[in-house]
């Protein structure tokens, strides 16, 4: 049988942030001219949860961490839209960089920090939905794309 109610010492996550941070403050990070050629990307996420509206606090921490997240790895966030239903933001990133790992990276960073600080808005383990849309070389997206995506992935999630 496997032990339950395994629970991390009281402070370890911040205690693990706090070092993390500490870490990273010392690594020089590569100016637009060193990391070589880029990539530019378009992405769209919702939120796992079809009821939650994203707002208030939750967007303007989310726009800080999106914003914090692209420069400490020397991406470029060029634009960002947090609307209630949907998150859509344009990245540049070295080329060398697969798409998928840029959104799992972000994805996962941000749901991780809203788990932190809104634990009640957290459904399921992660505040994204498993699906993205990736568009490259980025562009604006249509009314009719975002339409159709949030569409599809929500049919997606009732199986």
């Amino acid at each position: 049988s496997r032990p339950t109610g395994l629970r991390p010492p009281e402070g370890l996550r911040e205690t693990v942030a706090e070092e993390a941070h500490a870490a990273n403050a010392n690594i020089s990070r590569p100016t637009t001219e060193e990391r070589g050629p880029s990539a530019a990307y378009t992405c769209l996420w919702l939120p796992f949860d079809p009821g939650l509206e994203m707002q208030g606090d939750l967007v303007s921490d989310l726009s800080a961490w999106l914003q914090d997240i692209t420069h400490e790895n020397a991406w470029e966030l060029e634009d960002l839209d947090i609307s209630p239903d949907y998150l859509l933001l344009t990245v540049n990133v070295p080329q060398r960089l697969l798409a998928d790992d840029v959104m799992t990276r972000l994805m996962e960073e941000t749901s991780r920090l809203s788990a932190d600080h809104f634990p009640d808005l957290i459904s399921e383990g992660s505040l994204w939905a498993d699906g993205y849309y990736v568009v490259s070389p980025a562009r604006p997206l249509t009314e009719r794309e975002i339409a159709r995506f949030v569409t599809y992935q929500r049919q997606s999630q009732l199986g």
